[in-house]
Formats: C-alpha cells, sequence, structure tokens
C-alpha cells in the first residue's frame, strides 16, 4: 500500500534500524544547524554507506556538507527515535561533536533531499528554537555537561 509506514525487523523479530550519523559542529560560540526539507532545523550529518563505520561516515558528511574537517570528533549521544515521517518508523541517530578544522571544500547546495540550508546558531538559540526535534537537543545539552 502506498504510504504505508514500516517497522523494520530482522528474521529473529528484533527491530531494525537505519543509522543516522550527526554532529554538533562548534564554531567559535556557535553551531551549525541544517534546514532540511521538513522545514525542520537539524545537525549536520547523514547515513552510513555500505562498510562505513560511525566514525568515518561522521567525517564524510562533514566535509561534503559543511566543507569542513572535524577535529577529534567525540561520541555524545545514541538515541533510537520513533519518528512520524517517512517510510520507517525508527531511526538509530548516532551524535558527534567537534570543533570546526580545516576547510576542504565548499558548503553544499544542493543535498540528496533538494535544496541545503545551513546557518550558525548560539547553543543558547539552538535549543529554543521550535523547529529543532527534541533528539537533537538532548544531544546538544550533552556538550553543555
Amino acid at each position: 500500500m502506498a504510504g504505508q509506514r514500516v517497522t523494520l525487523r530482522d528474521k529473529w523479530g528484533n527491530l531494525a534500524v537505519t543509522l543516522s550519523c550527526k554532529a554538533i559542529v562548534c564554531d567559535g560560540d556557535s553551531i551549525w544547524l541544517r534546514k532540511n526539507e521538513r522545514d525542520d532545523w537539524e545537525l549536520p550529518g547523514g547515513r552510513l554507506d555500505e562498510d562505513e563505520q560511525p566514525e568515518q561516515t561522521i567525517v564524510r558528511e562533514i566535509a561534503e556538507e559543511l566543507g569542513v574537517e572535524l577535529v577529534s570528533p567525540r561520541l555524545v549521544d545514541v538515541y533510537i527515535w520513533k519518528k512520524d515521517f517517512g517510510t520507517t518508523t525508527h531511526v538509530g541517530i548516532v551524535t558527534f561533536a567537534s570543533n570546526v578544522g580545516q576547510k576542504v571544500g565548499e558548503p553544499e547546495l544542493n543535498g540528496e533531499a533538494g535544496k541545503a540550508e545551513f546557518q550558525k546558531f548560539t547553543i543558547r538559540a539552538a535549543l529554543q528554537l521550535d523547529n529543532l526535534p527534541e533528539v537533537y537537543k538532548r544531544a546538544v545539552r550533552k556538550i553543555l555537561i
């Protein structure tokens, strides 16, 4: 059926999720956010490619999206998000934090989901955004500890 959402399960009935790797990219006293196709702000990043580990994915994704290297990315959060959009019901979000490093390219203008828009926000301003999902706010709060 068109538009039907599915919960992915393996052959034993265990929940199977797609992994998305995100980064809290600190640039001075601000962090970078990306506006997505649903008009929500999110942390930059993306899905694992085949044969990648999350640490490789986040370095590749940030270079592609923001055109910068990450300086010693560290894991800050792992969360299984039961989402209310798309064709699957769950996604695993693996979030890293890092300072911005050297420029290695240009910011992405058009991503896989369409026009890409990036903007810097202070952490306080980011946490006050109505259209930054709680799953990302929880990760951002962890870097304040």
